[in-house]
């Protein structure tokens, strides 16, 4: 099963798309065994409540969540995402804002899991906890309070402001309220910093040759690069 909005060539369906938990529980639940052809993809979760995973409770399945905004969340454990498990791939998503009570107020992860071209800024208590058993897997990642892991970063992601997590950028970044691409002085340190190995192409030019890290990272929306460099 697939549940998505991503059309990564189209603007505007990842803020657009929004799944508005309402505090009644979780806003998505993965319980069944569902493995990588489940996939979450191009939406906003937000207003979730729950003990675990206010955004995301994944227990014992490993689906594919891309092109994420996670944010505005609440649980006691693991208030962006709740990884019980799990073996779950989170790609390209931007995990913030979210507030657990006790910990893994951004993800709280007891598996396997792999996190690839991500943001994860501004949770509270913590950004990531991990079960010591296990092994969690982060990389390409822009993660607050930094996490070990292959070129991740850990810097201040210049987001364009309250709510909008599009990436600031003096080549010009997509301004949803408006419609239109507008210019910054600063530039974001999480563009051109995704997974190498993705293709950028669907970014618009210039891109650097490398996708972004978040939710807009690898589509239309990606706020463009500094470098001249470009596959178009």
């Amino acid at each position: 099963i697939m549940v998505s909005s991503l059309d990564r060539h189209a603007i505007g369906g990842i803020s657009q798309t929004i799944i508005d938990g309402s505090g009644a529980g979780s806003v998505v639940t993965f319980d069944s065994g569902e493995g990588a052809n489940s996939v979450l993809a191009g939406l906003t979760i937000v207003g979730g409540y729950a003990e675990f995973g206010g955004g995301i409770q994944c227990s014992g399945a490993s689906p594919i969540t891309a092109n994420c905004v996670i944010t505005g969340n609440l649980a006691h454990v693991g208030a962006g995402l709740w990884l019980h498990h799990s073996e779950a791939t989170i790609v390209n998503c931007t995990v913030s804002d979210n507030t657990s009570t006790v910990e893994g107020g951004g993800l709280y992860s007891e598996g396997s899991a792999a996190v690839v071209s991500s943001i994860f800024w501004n949770n509270q208590p913590q950004q990531i906890v991990a079960d010591s058993t296990e092994v969690l897997s982060v990389t390409y990642s822009d993660v607050q309070g930094s996490w070990t892991g292959n070129e991740n970063i850990d810097a201040d992601p210049c987001f364009a402001g309250p709510g909008d997590y599009h990436l600031r950028s003096p080549q010009g970044r997509w301004e949803p309220t408006q419609s239109v691409w507008v210019q910054d002085q600063d530039n974001s340190p999480c563009i051109d910093a995704g997974n190498p190995n993705a293709d950028p192409q669907v970014e618009r030019s210039p891109n650097g040759d490398r996708i972004n890290c978040g939710a807009y990272g690898g589509t239309a929306e990606a706020s463009l690069s500094v470098s001249k460099t470009s596959n178009q």
